[in-house]
């Protein structure tokens, strides 16, 4: 009998539901996990969060589950609580960052650009007020080794949704113009753009007003804001970080899109032309972004109780969906994973992350 068995995942294109699994160590998983971008277990209603890493451990024996640093459930397992769960006193408790509901629609059919995308790109380089469409992303792009693998347990859904998007058709599917751009481009983060970095006093994004109070201040010497973007050179406590915006898949040799567009400071074209102005650099970016994620890449996952999906984050890109938390109630379970060792061997020799 196969260790694995596979099916089509209802209304999706690229990702696969296993509907048979033996919990014996196994290679086969993972090859489907790289071939396919991401995969859904279902029917894993009412187990712990310590039988759930112990699942994920013997399915995928050589993705090593990360500890979190908060949020833990109950029993303490290796994974971490995220959705609107609350407290005795009416307060979350649980990691709730409820997602963006302005701007321009989170999916589109066609990927074209419009008068509704080009408000919300000026809204977010003036005032920083997020579109629902920045929500589709790969995770710590801002970090210099972004992570490789992340995992979603459906505890209680609450009506909730997440969006999966297949990066390996969104580079296919590009127009030509826009192809050849990502197939050169470097994406540069800056992650106090977003996440504020205490060392400047620049607070994160929770309030904007804050922020830009915070950076014109008397005392403040970090740097300021032109167009939307912290200038150029940066301080030395506030770094930048340099990915290929395009990247190979170390293990099946595929090429994918691998990026995000809240931290993003600009594109580098090309080495000999240098960073694209901000405006323009990140206006190319959410152009790409709205191409990659139109149609049949993308897929809205519903989700039900027990559901488990398991996503490779270097070909598949995701994004949070705005749902009722006020009145309903969703318990995610988060689990992280160690970077894939083969990412920094393969950049040994084609360099396409941690650039500059």
């Amino acid at each position: 009998m196969a260790s694995v068995a596979l099916a089509p995942i209802k209304g999706c294109t690229f990702g696969r539901q296993v509907l048979h699994a033996r919990t014996r160590a196994s290679d086969d998983l993972t090859h489907a996990l790289h071939e396919h971008g991401m995969l859904l277990f279902r029917g894993l209603a009412g187990i712990t969060s310590t039988e759930l890493a112990a699942r994920v451990d013997a399915w995928f024996p050589k993705l090593a589950i990360d500890e979190p640093r908060a949020n833990r459930p109950g029993d303490g397992g290796p994974v971490s609580v995220l959705g609107s769960t609350r407290d005795e006193h009416g307060n979350f408790n649980a990691d709730y960052v409820p997602a963006a509901t302005d701007g321009a629609a989170l999916l589109s059919a066609d990927g074209g650009w419009d008068e509704d995308l080009e408000r919300s790109l000026q809204n977010w380089i003036r005032q920083k007020n997020e579109s629902t469409f920045m929500e589709w992303h790969t995770d710590a792009t801002f970090a210099r080794w972004p992570t490789s693998y992340a995992a979603l347990y459906c505890k209680q859904p609450g009506g909730s949704a997440t969006g999966y998007a297949s990066a390996t058709r969104g580079l296919s599917n590009l127009p030509e113009e826009l192809r050849q751009i990502s197939e050169t481009a470097v994406c540069v983060y800056r992650p106090s753009i977003i996440y504020g970095n205490a060392k400047l006093g620049i607070p994160a994004i929770g309030s904007r007003a804050v922020q830009l109070s915070a950076m014109r201040a008397d005392n403040y010497a970090g740097p300021s804001e032109t167009d939307g973007s912290l200038e150029v050179p940066p301080h030395p406590d506030d770094p930048v970080v340099q990915h290929k915006l395009v990247q190979t898949h170390p293990h099946t040799g595929s090429r994918s899109l691998r990026f995000s567009l809240k931290s993003l400071d600009t594109l580098i074209d090309a080495p000999e032309t240098g960073p694209m102005p901000h405006a323009d650099g990140k206006r190319t970016a959410w152009k790409i972004m709205r191409r990659a994620t139109a149609g049949a890449q993308a897929y809205l996952h519903q989700w039900r109780q027990g559901d488990l999906m398991i996503w490779d984050e270097r070909n598949t890109m995701h994004c949070r969906v705005p749902y009722d938390a006020d009145n309903q109630v969703r318990e995610m379970w988060r689990i992280a994973f160690r970077g894939d060792p083969a990412d920094q061997t393969f950049n040994e020799s084609s360099p396409q992350l941690n650039l500059g």
